[in-house]
């Protein structure tokens, strides 16, 4: 599988946030292709190591999780 990484950066007041974003391609049986990014701040981590732990691609579940 191949993986897109990107880092962020998103600024409040003097504090600067960095993130890592991974986008990859969701194909499941019967279903259309989808693309799926997940936000990070582990830099260390494989992005085939992130994308494994989170099984569950909706935003609802993700935010339920912490993860958002």
């Amino acid at each position: 599988m191949e993986y897109r990484e990107q880092v962020g950066v998103s600024r409040k007041d003097d504090i600067n946030h960095i993130a890592r974003i991974i986008t990859y391609v969701d194909i499941k049986k019967g279903k259309k292709p989808k693309l799926i990014s997940l936000l990070t701040n582990d830099f260390d981590m494989p992005p085939e190591t992130i994308t494994a732990k989170f099984p569950f691609h909706d935003s609802f579940s993700l935010s339920m999780s912490g993860v958002l």
